[in-house]
């Protein structure tokens, strides 16, 4: 959703949509995209460990911008953020209950 949005903005001045656009604008609108995706996740972080889990969910947001170029369909990025969150989560249960 955001990297098209972002995308289209991009390209839009130029007469084109963001799937027509090149691969540089595309690209670069993945790595914004992501950013933003990463600096979202920023209050829900343990502050030991921050920075590096926004460098890791910068890339994570990487992988979904990815996806989606690949498949062309927003709901397989949506998918793979849902099994993502569904691992963390079971991960952080299992933490919990020791």
């Amino acid at each position: 959703g955001l990297t098209a949005v972002i995308g289209g903005l991009r390209s839009s001045d130029r007469g084109g949509s963001w799937a027509s656009g090149s691969t540089a604008v595309r690209w670069s609108s993945i790595a914004l995209a992501s950013g933003l995706f990463a600096l979202m996740h920023w209050s829900a972080l343990p502050d030991a460990s921050r920075w590096s889990a926004t460098i890791t969910l910068g890339l994570v947001g990487v992988l979904f911008g990815w996806v989606y170029e690949r498949t062309g369909s927003i709901a397989a990025p949506v998918a793979a953020h849902a099994v993502f969150n569904a691992i963390n989560l079971l991960l952080a249960t299992r933490a919990i209950e020791g």
